[in-house]
C-alpha cells in the first residue's frame, strides 16, 4: 500500500482538494527452479485479470515452455488462485503461503490452549505433514458462537482459511519437490522494489507517477536499467 494524492479539479483551495489515500501496487516474480536469477512485474492500480497477465510474463521471461510445471505461492486470495487456474490450466500449482495460514493459527491459539507456543508448532507440524483434517479438529471444539461478529471470532477465521483452501496446502509434496511453500521472496522483493521508493518519508504520489516510477522500478530490478538509457540515447541522436 503506498500513499496517493489525488486533487479536486474544483476546488479553488489546491491544499484543500487534496485527498490522501492508500493504494495498492501489486508485485511478483518468478524464476527457475533453484536458480536465484529472477524476474520481476507488477501494476498500479490495474485489474485483476492485468496482475495474472504480468505474472505469466514473468513466468515467460524466467523460461515458461509448453510444458514447464509452473509453482505458485500466494496468500490465498482466490483471485490469485483464479489466475493461476485461468493462465497456466493443468501445469499450473498453487499453494497458500505457509506463514500467512500460520497467522490465522497463532491468533487462534490463545481460545485453543494455554500454551500459546506448543498448540501453534504442533498445529505447523501436522500441516506441513499434510495433516490439515486433524488442525481442523483441534479448531473445531474452540469456535466461536454463531451470534459473535466475525471480526472478534478468532478461531472459526482460521477454521474457515484452512477449510476452503484444503486443495492448496499440499506442504509435503512440495518440501519433497524441494520447492518453497512460504512467499517470502516476494515479501522482501516488496521492500526493496516497491517501499524502499514509494514509502519514503514524506512522499506522496499521484497516480501517473507511480505507473512510471514503477517501470523504472522494474526495469532496474530486471537488470534492464542501462539497456533502457542506451536505447534513450539512440532514440535522441
Amino acid at each position: 500500500m503506498v500513499p496517493v494524492v489525488t486533487v479536486d479539479p474544483e476546488s479553488t483551495d489546491k491544499r484543500k482538494g487534496k485527498a490522501l489515500n492508500w493504494r495498492e501496487i501489486r508485485l511478483c516474480l518468478a524464476g527457475q527452479h533453484k536458480s536465484v536469477e529472477v524476474q520481476y512485474g507488477g501494476n498500479f492500480p490495474g485489474s485483476v485479470e492485468e496482475t495474472g497477465w504480468q505474472l505469466y510474463d514473468c513466468v515467460s521471461r524466467a523460461g515458461l515452455g509448453r510444458v514447464t510445471a509452473v509453482h505458485v505461492v500466494g496468500d490465498g486470495a482466490s483471485w490469485v488462485s483464479n489466475q493461476v487456474e485461468e493462465k497456466f490450466g493443468s501445469n499450473g500449482n498453487y499453494l497458500v503461503d505457509f506463514m500467512h495460514l500460520s497467522e490465522y493459527l497463532s491468533a487462534a491459539a490463545g481460545s485453543c490452549s494455554d500454551d500459546i507456543a506448543a498448540w501453534l508448532k504442533q498445529q505447523q507440524t501436522k500441516l506441513k505433514a499434510n495433516q490439515a483434517m486433524p488442525v481442523l479438529e483441534a479448531l473445531v471444539p474452540h469456535q466461536e458462537a454463531p451470534e459473535v461478529a466475525d471480526e472478534q471470532t478468532p478461531v472459526r477465521k482460521a477454521y474457515r482459511s484452512l477449510h476452503n483452501r484444503l486443495d492448496q496446502v499440499d506442504y509435503l509434496g512440495v518440501a519433497h519437490k524441494e520447492l518453497p511453500i512460504g512467499a517470502e521472496e516476494v515479501e522482501r522483493a516488496h521492500r526493496y522494489v516497491i517501499q524502499a521508493r514509494f514509502k519514503r518519508p514524506g512522499a506522496w504520489w499521484s497516480p501517473a507517477s507511480i505507473d512510471n516510477m514503477l517501470a523504472l522500478r522494474l526495469c532496474r530490478a530486471n537488470r534492464n536499467w542501462d539497456c533502457y538509457w542506451e536505447d534513450i540515447a539512440r532514440n535522441a541522436t
